[in-house]
C-alpha cells in the first residue's frame, strides 16, 4: 500500500489483509436490521458507512466454507483501489475519519462514508465500482446482487473454498 495513503488503515496495523464494505449507515450499523430498515435504506438513506475489518490470516482461511475469489491486481491497480477506498471516507476538514463504533465481527470498525445508498447504488455496485477503479473489467450496473458480483469476479481470479 502506498505510504501515506488511506490514513484509517493505521487503525488496523496488525492486519495483513483488510476487508472493506460500504452500505447504508442505519441499516449496516444495526445488528438486528430487518426488512423495514432495508426498505428505508433503499428509498431514504440516512447516509453511508464503511465497514473495515482487519484480518491476520488469508481471507480464504478466515471465511472458510464460503466462496472466496482471489483477484490479482497490478501495482497501479492496487494503488487505484486504495485511492477509491480512501476517497470513500467522509472526513470533512479532518485528516482522518473518526470511528463511528465497533464493527460487526473481528477487529473491525465503522467509518462515515461518502455517497448515498439507494436501489441503484448498493453495497454490491460499490464493490463493483471499486474493482472497476482497480482496472478489473467489471460492470457495476450488472452488480445488483452479491451473486451478480461473484459471477463477474469468478472470471477474473482464482477461486478458493
Amino acid at each position: 500500500m502506498p505510504a501515506g495513503a488511506w490514513p484509517e488503515r493505521a487503525d488496523f496495523s496488525g492486519a495483513r489483509y483488510l476487508e472493506v464494505a460500504w452500505g447504508d449507515r442505519e441499516f449496516y450499523m444495526d445488528p438486528d436490521a430487518g426488512l423495514g430498515l432495508a426498505l428505508k435504506a433503499a428509498v431514504v438513506s440516512s447516509g453511508s458507512v464503511l465497514h473495515v475489518v482487519g484480518l491476520a490470516e488469508p481471507p480464504a482461511r478466515y471465511f472458510a466454507g464460503r466462496e472466496v475469489v482471489e483477484v490479482v491486481l497490478s501495482r497501479p491497480g492496487v494503488e487505484a483501489l486504495v485511492r477509491f477506498v480512501d476517497a470513500a471516507h467522509a472526513r470533512g476538514e479532518a485528516a482522518r475519519a473518526s470511528r463511528l463504533g465497533p464493527g460487526l465481527y473481528g477487529e473491525s470498525a465503522f467509518y462515515p462514508a461518502t455517497g448515498r445508498y439507494s436501489l441503484g447504488n448498493t453495497c454490491n455496485t460499490w464493490i463493483a465500482a471499486a474493482l472497476r477503479a482497480a482496472g478489473c473489467p467489471i460492470t457495476p450496473a450488472w452488480a445488483a446482487t452479491a451473486g451478480a458480483v461473484l459471477r463477474q469476479v469468478r472470471g477474473l481470479g482464482r477461486g478458493a473454498l
